[in-house]
């Protein structure tokens, strides 16, 4: 009966783990939009982050887009450019703050989104 009880806590724990690695990540960057650095390590804003696109191969319709920062419902446009670039922040972006919206600067379809990674800030 040990023996059982323990496979048991152990397929337990595995999987609290996992879900809990997975809930500590709910913002990958998508792989049309992406950060340097990939994460920040404090919620301090200190650093100035570069922000890149790319959606050459994922919509080569698309010719010119828009980077919006998204912060609760406000919304404003951070860079504008061809299909692929970079763009760098101030020191204002912290981990999960602001999300940066990918869209198509023709009809303003979302083509990607995502914030920066690192630990919970409030």
């Amino acid at each position: 009966m040990k023996n059982l009880t323990i496979k048991k806590l152990t397929k337990i724990s595995i999987l609290a783990i996992t879900t809990a690695i997975t809930a500590c990540d709910k913002t990958p960057a998508s792989s049309l939009l992406t950060f340097e650095p990939p994460s920040l390590a404090a919620c301090d804003p200190s650093a100035e982050v570069t922000v890149k696109w790319d959606v050459r191969n994922a919509h080569p319709e698309v010719n010119n887009v828009q980077v919006f920062v998204t912060v609760g419902v406000s919304e404003d446009l951070f860079a504008e450019g061809v299909a692929w670039g970079d763009a760098k922040t101030g020191p204002w972006v912290i981990p999960g703050k602001p999300r940066f919206v990918l869209k198509d600067k023709a009809d303003g379809k979302v083509l990607g989104e995502a914030a920066i990674a690192g630990p919970k800030c409030n």
